[in-house]
């Protein structure tokens, strides 16, 4: 599987603070779409958000049998967690796993590895980011072994190594602010992953693609 993501939002020299911010939400945001038409090809059928976390956690099965997931973007693969996520009815004590999309090199952004984690797994870090570090709020847990810089941020330990790889996508980046995900001819698409796709290459939500059969 290949995706194809607009060279803009690829970070370059000189771009403004506020298209940084802009290019990496929308980024974060192709990403995320990367994740589910993974995570469909590989079993899972999404069905509707859980109303969490900005649209992120969604009810949906695996092999017949309900899950509850959600989904994290990195492109420098640390990983968000906020004191509500870890509250009664927050993500991640809602949902059962946690797929997270990251960029396997930072530096050279070639290749996306998808990891599928135990919500509790990052929940648990997670905390242990926040009581060692006596405040509330967000908090960033790397998936690497790094270097504590006076955030507490080791407090859990590197997340990486408890994930599971499912996937790992070649990333090319286009011009002409083209998008998409190329996936092999023999590949079955199911209407929710071409959904996703076209959700993905048009930039808007899921939700807004109808797709008509004829014949």
């Amino acid at each position: 599987m290949t995706a194809l993501f607009p060279s803009k939002l690829k970070p370059t020299a000189g771009e403004t603070k506020a298209s940084r911010q802009a290019n990496r939400r929308e980024l974060r945001n192709r990403m995320r779409e990367l994740g589910k038409t993974v995570v469909e090809a590989k079993g899972y059928t999404i069905g509707e958000p859980m109303g969490l976390d900005h649209g992120r956690a969604y009810y949906a099965k695996r092999n017949g049998k309900a899950v509850k997931i959600g989904f994290r973007a990195s492109a420098d693969r640390w990983i968000a967690a906020t004191t509500p996520s870890l509250a009664a009815g927050g993500e991640l004590i809602e949902v059962d796993e946690i797929f997270v999309v990251a960029f396997k090199d930072p530096k050279v952004r070639d290749a996306i590895e998808v990891y599928r984690f135990q919500a509790s797994v990052i929940a648990d870090a997670a905390k242990k980011v926040f009581a060692a570090s006596g405040t509330t709020g967000q908090k960033w847990i790397p998936l690497d072994d790094t270097k504590d810089e006076g955030v507490h941020s080791m407090a859990g330990g590197s997340l990486g190594k408890h994930g599971e790889v499912i996937s790992t996508v070649d990333v090319v980046w286009g011009d002409g602010g083209a998008s998409g995900v190329e996936v092999p001819a023999a590949f079955k698409l199911t209407i929710d992953q071409a959904k996703a796709g076209l959700a993905a290459q048009f930039g808007v939500s899921k939700d807004a693609i109808r797709i008509t059969i004829e014949g």
